[in-house]
């Protein structure tokens, strides 16, 4: 037996790209994704520079 079955994917073939008809939806996850990349790195940031000031003192 198959891992894939051939006829599931013949079927699925019909139905197009999700991504490509919302698109909208993918702009606001990139967004969203820079949002908490850009956040991430601030506190990590701000955790860095809190422990350098604390050591050398």
């Amino acid at each position: 037996m198959p891992a894939l079955e051939s006829h599931l994917l013949y079927k699925r073939k019909g139905k197009g790209n999700w991504a490509k008809r919302e698109k909208g939806v993918i702009v606001v996850f990139c967004i969203l994704a820079a949002l908490a990349i850009l956040l991430g790195g601030l506190f990590i940031y701000k955790k860095v520079a809190a422990r350098r000031a604390r050591s050398q003192k």
